[in-house]
C-alpha cells in the first residue's frame, strides 16, 4: 500500500480497496484500488483473480472469458478434468456423469444388459409397481397380471 502525504488517500496492491486497502475487490473487478472490470461472462464463471484478472470458469466451461463449453470427452473447471465414460458415451461437460442413455428395457456399459427383475425403462432407471407376483414389462413398466387380478398393479 502506498498512501499519498499530502493528499492523504492510498492506492491499494492489486485485489485490495477501501481507505486502509484492507477489503478485497468485488466479483467481477481486479487490480489496483479495483478498478478494472472482468471480461468474464458472468453466468459461466465464479468471477476473476483479484490481482490479474484471470477468469475463473465455472464446470463446464473454458476460455478466456469462460464463453466455451467443454469439448467432448472434458469436464469440470476450466475443462481439466477427463471423462471415464465407455467409448461412444459422453459425459455432462458440469458433473462428468456418464450421459448415454440405453433403451427402454436394457442397461449396462453396452446397453446389452436386460432389466433385472422389479425395473425397467431406459439405463433400468425405474422401479415397477407390479403387485401379487405379476410380471413387470422391462420397457415400460406395465404390469402383467396373474390370473385372478387385474388393474394397473394388479392389486383388484
Amino acid at each position: 500500500m502506498n498512501c499519498d502525504r499530502t493528499f492523504g488517500y492510498c492506492t491499494c496492491s492489486p485485489g485490495q480497496y477501501g481507505d486502509k486497502c484492507d477489503k478485497q475487490c468485488p466479483k467481477f473487478s481486479y487490480g489496483k484500488n479495483c478498478r478494472h472490470t472482468c471480461k468474464c461472462h458472468k453466468e459461466h464463471s465464479k468471477g476473476c483473480d483479484s490481482k490479474s484478472g484471470r477468469c475463473e470458469c465455472n464446470s463446464g466451461f473454458y476460455g478466456p472469458f469462460c464463453k466455451r463449453r467443454c469439448p467432448l470427452g472434458l469436464y469440470g473447471p476450466s475443462c481439466t478434468k477427463k471423462c471415464e465414460c465407455g467409448d461412444g458415451i459422453r459425459c455432462d461437460p458440469v458433473t462428468g456423469d456418464c450421459t448415454k442413455k440405453c433403451q427402454a428395457g436394457y442397461m449396462g456399459d453396452n446397453c446389452s444388459t436386460p432389466c433385472p427383475p422389479g425395473l425397467y425403462g431406459p439405463n433400468c432407471q425405474y422401479e415397477c409397481v407390479c403387485k401379487n407376483g405379476a410380471d413387470c414389462n422391462a420397457k415400460d413398466g406395465s404390469c402383467i397380471c396373474p390370473p385372478g387380478f387385474y388393474g394397473a398393479a394388479c392389486t383388484e
